[in-house]
């Protein structure tokens, strides 16, 4: 009967915290690997784009852009390509109201995959 057992807490923890633990990693990385990233950005997020602006300059970008978004507990992925996102932390906002309209913004602006948690 221990196989049973052992399936009971090896699935979930695999399908559950595995990927949060690589999407981290990574993340910790890019960051690592890539000072340039860690430097203090703003970006603004609108019906018509996206504004970011840095030290290093500023970019004006369409939704178009992003192919695909991916919520998760701590994230919202927005992918520019298959293998290509940048990570917005949902501890950046200011209240659990802010997150659900940028949800709302997100849907309504990507014409790509949006999978958000609600």
């Amino acid at each position: 009967m221990l196989y049973g057992l052992d399936v009971v807490f090896i699935v979930p923890f695999v399908v559950y915290f595995f990927p949060h633990i690589i999407l981290d990693a990574v993340i910790r990385t890019m960051f690592r690997d890539n000072p340039r990233l860690a430097q203090p950005s703003r970006y603004v997020f609108s019906a018509s784009g996206v504004v970011v602006e840095s030290s290093a300059g500023r970019s004006d970008l369409n939704w178009s852009i992003y192919q695909r978004v991916w919520e998760t507990p701590d994230y919202f992925l927005l992918y520019t390509g298959q293998r290509t996102a940048g990570a917005l932390p949902k501890r950046y906002f200011s209240s659990e109201e802010d997150i659900r309209a940028f949800r709302e913004l997100l849907r309504s602006s990507v014409s790509g995959r949006v999978e958000l948690q609600s």
